[in-house]
């Protein structure tokens, strides 16, 4: 392998870290609130790749013309220069492997496996009977609302267009009579939201609903 091709190295090997990095944080959960995910973080990556070659283009010049130094040396420069670049982003795929992988694991494969597919295009999901752990959990991955610590019984029903923005949910939940509701019925174009409930035996049964089209 000639001197140059070894510089190469670095931002390779980089590549192939990042790659696995996000094959093993983008579980089935994550998945089914975004099947475009992996793609996304691949061209994410391919990015940073070309902006680590990009930066250190100059570097390599000037290694290829001094060659004062050991090759071990230029490498281990060029290693750095590929690490501080792609820190944010092994800090961020680090924290999604901690909490996806090593302390969640269990909790987010038994939530995936509630969830089923609203439609055969897979433009929407639900779950039913849900627990307030089990709900925390899709709200890492999904931006849903937030409910009370109480709640208990939970489900939830998400449709989205598979082309717009425009987007539906409905979530319902259980909380102890003695727990505060605040009702709401807003609407602000084609966005609107509204929350209510009804009092059954000892329960405060709540309904949420949000959308925009």
């Amino acid at each position: 392998m000639k001197a140059s091709y070894k510089y190469l190295l670095p931002p390779l090997i980089n590549l192939i870290i990042l790659i696995v990095f996000v094959v093993l944080w983008t579980d089935r959960l994550e998945l089914i609130f975004d099947p475009t995910v992996r793609l996304i973080e691949f061209l994410k990556i391919l990015g940073i790749t070309f902006l680590i070659f990009a930066v250190t283009q100059p570097i390599l010049k000037y290694f290829l013309k001094n060659s004062s130094r050991s090759i071990g040396f230029k490498i281990r420069i060029i290693s750095f220069m590929t690490i501080l670049i792609s820190s944010w982003i092994y800090f961020t795929y680090s924290q999604k492997i901690i909490h996806n992988i090593f302390l969640n694991k269990e909790l987010r494969k038994q939530v995936a496996e509630k969830i089923t597919p609203i439609n055969e295009f897979n433009n929407g999901s639900e779950a039913n009977n849900l627990t307030v752990e089990e709900y925390q959990e899709i709200i890492e991955t999904n931006n849903l609302p937030n409910i009370p610590k109480e709640a208990r019984d939970i489900h939830y029903s998400l449709y989205y267009d598979g082309f717009l923005p425009d987007y539906s949910l409905t979530l319902q939940y259980d909380v102890p009579i003695g727990i505060i509701i605040d009702t709401m019925n807003f609407k602000d174009g084609d966005f609107s939201k509204s929350q209510k409930f009804e009092i059954l035996d000892k329960i405060k049964r709540v309904s949420y609903q949000e959308g925009l089209r």
